[in-house]
Parts: structure tokens; C-alpha cells; sequence
């Protein structure tokens, strides 16, 4: 919300309005002014939401507006980010190459973040907010529950619960990676380093959401695509589209990426089909 309000904040002080007492008519200019630059109907209608918290209700009800997002609508929809996504197929084969014996910190870190997303379908704000002291480690694998609000969190929401069982296959075993992990890391953390990912450079740090962006587009990189046209972010895209292509259900494809029941983002903007069981076990199995 701050970016589109300070947006409309410098424009009223170029044009000498008082923002808080702004005409519908102003309102209708500003935002053409904003079209015409190239934004989309997502970032108008943000600007619109973030006005309507300083605004009188009578201002940005006008049926003028209404016309006018109908227009942008129609002349600029909001599309999908991508037409097709990559097959994680192409990473599991790279990274299962990577044998977990031998890998370096930095190696074993990217390896255990790609998987972490691919088996999970879930945000990179998700996997750096995975703490230690919600990690339980089974005879049957290990268990991860994550508390923090995220984007995904709301009202009546269940918060992200991951289950990794072991998997047949050791090399993309994420359970086995991540008990890997915690004993390779265990002496290079200090006691600010509470989360399950790690800087693997000195000096040792939480992972933010960024730098797993960093190694996200490694991985993608070492595996031969695209980072130009497909961000991070991808990995969310292409592990839900693999698990409903591998015939898992709506409902559980919903509940492991975080939507909720009656969520049309998926369908609308992951959905994605190829460049040319339970969810973990349906990315994790390349066939």
C-alpha cells in the first residue's frame, strides 16, 4: 500500500491537491496519468485500496471509477506472470546427481532449498521462516510447523504443517537431507542462528527471502533454465502445476501450497502447463 499511496502523494503536491480532499474527477486524472505510464490493473486498483483508507467512501464509490477499471480491464487484464513453467523433472534429475555424501556446505544448502520447494509448493517466504525449534525429527521423517504470519496466513487459516516422510529414493530424500544438514551446520551456529537455512559464507546468518532467491536461481541456472524469463518464484508455479498434472487432488495441492477452499489463484496464474499419492511424493517422482 505505501508505494501507491506515496505515488499519489508526489502527484498532488506537483499539481498543488490537497490529497486528502481530492475530487473524483482528480482521482480519474491521476490514475490515467498512472495508465498511460504503463501500469498495470493490479497496481491501479492497489492505488485505489490504499486511497480508500484517507478517502471519503462517496469519492472512490463514483460509478465514474467503476467505468474506468472496467476499461482498464478490458484494455490491460491482469495475466498470468508465465504461459508455461519448466518441468522440475529437469532439476530432480540434476540434484539427485548430487550425491548428499559429499557435498559442500554451499552444494548441500542449494540442493536442500530447491527440494524444500519443490516438495512443498510453497513461498520462499515460507522456507526462510522454517526455525529449529519447530523441527521434530521421527523414526518416520521429520515433522516442520510454521507459526509466523506469512502472506498466506489469515482468519480461520491453517498455518503451513510439513510432513516429510523418508523417501525411498536417498538422494532426493528431503527428511534425510535435512537431518544431513543440521549435523553439518550444527557447529557454525550461534545462538542467533535460529532458522533451518543458513548463509553458507562467512560470517553465518539467517537465510532471508532473498538470499534463497539467490540460490533458487542457481539451482535454475545450473540446470540449464531460463533465469531471465523465470524468477524464483517459479518453483511454486512449476512444482503445482507437476502435482496436478501427477493427479493430486485440488483440495490437497490447495492445502499443501497454502490457498484457500475457495482460491482461483492457482487455476488462474499456476496452473501452467510444460515447456514442451500425496503432493511431496508426486514432485519427487520424476516419471
Amino acid at each position: 500500500m505505501t508505494v501507491p499511496f506515496g505515488s499519489s502523494g508526489f502527484f498532488c503536491a506537483e499539481e498543488c491537491w490537497e490529497i486528502f480532499s481530492v475530487t473524483t474527477e482528480q482521482i480519474l486524472h491521476f490514475l490515467t496519468v498512472c495508465f498511460q505510464k504503463g501500469s498495470t490493473y493490479t497496481t491501479l486498483n492497489s492505488t485505489r485500496a490504499a486511497l480508500g483508507h484517507i478517502l471519503d467512501e462517496n469519492v472512490l464509490g463514483d460509478f465514474r471509477l467503476r467505468r474506468f477499471f472496467k476499461g482498464v480491464y478490458n484494455l490491460r487484464p491482469t495475466r498470468p506472470k508465465y504461459d508455461n513453467v519448466w518441468d522440475p523433472a529437469i532439476v530432480l534429475t540434476y540434484l539427485e546427481t548430487q550425491k548428499n555424501a559429499v557435498l559442500d556446505l554451499k552444494a548441500l544448502t542449494l540442493k536442500l532449498t530447491a527440494l524444500l520447494l519443490l516438495s512443498t509448493g510453497h513461498r520462499l517466504q515460507t522456507v526462510a521462516n522454517i526455525e529449529l525449534c519447530h523441527i521434530e525429527q521421527t523414526s518416520q521423517g521429520v515433522t516442520i510447523k510454521i507459526p509466523k504470519r506469512l502472506k498466506t496466513s489469515g482468519r480461520n487459516r491453517t498455518q503451513p504443517h510439513f510432513l516429510f516422510s523418508y523417501f525411498t529414493n536417498g538422494e532426493l530424500c528431503v527428511a534425510r537431507l535435512i537431518t544431513l544438514y543440521l549435523e553439518k551446520t550444527k557447529a557454525l551456529r550461534s545462538p542467533e542462528l535460529t532458522h533451518l537455512l543458513i548463509t553458507f559464507q562467512k560470517p553465518h546468518r539467517n537465510a532471508t527471502t532473498q538470499s534463497i532467491a539467490r540460490w533458487v536461481k542457481m539451482v535454475l541456472t545450473q540446470c540449464g533454465i531460463d533465469t531471465k524469463c523465470f524468477t524464483a518464484h517459479s518453483t511454486r508455479h512449476a512444482a503445482t502445476s507437476a502435482a496436478a498434472r501427477n493427479g493430486v487432488s485440488w483440495d490437497t495441492i490447495r492445502q499443501s501450497a497454502g490457498w484457500s477452499d475457495r482460491s482461483k489463484v492457482f487455476a488462474t496464474f499456476y496452473n501452467r502447463p510444460l515447456i514442451s499419492k500425496n503432493f511431496t511424493q508426486a514432485i519427487l517422482t520424476k516419471e
